[in-house]
């Protein structure tokens, strides 16, 4: 994605679950931001994003849904599952924080 300058004007990465450390500025440093699909990847078995790296390198991020791979499009349901599946992981998991990156920060994005 960097080589062919996919990151630039504000990309919109999906998931960011298996990522190497040098992996982190290469989203952040273009500009890049996530959109975390907490049930998607739940259902897939893909695993947990590393939220406490997103967040300690300034990485914008917001909680979305995955219309391909969740059943289910409500931002609710998906703000739930960000509580739970973070829930022991990270102290940044907060209900205030689920409603944030469910309404302002995609907005902000």
């Amino acid at each position: 994605y960097l080589r062919d300058g996919l990151l630039d004007h504000r990309c919109i990465l999906a998931h960011c679950i298996h990522m190497r450390e040098e992996g982190w500025s290469i989203v952040r440093d273009p500009g890049s931001v996530i959109a975390h699909c907490p049930t998607s990847n739940l259902l897939l078995g893909s695993g947990r994003m590393n939220l406490d790296a997103v967040i300690d390198r300034r990485i914008p991020y917001a909680i979305a849904t995955d219309v391909g791979a969740s059943p289910t499009v409500s931002m609710l349901a998906e703000m739930a599952r960000f509580l739970a599946v973070h829930e022991g992981h990270s102290s940044h998991a907060t209900p205030c924080e689920a409603l944030y990156r469910a309404t302002l920060a995609p907005a902000q994005i």
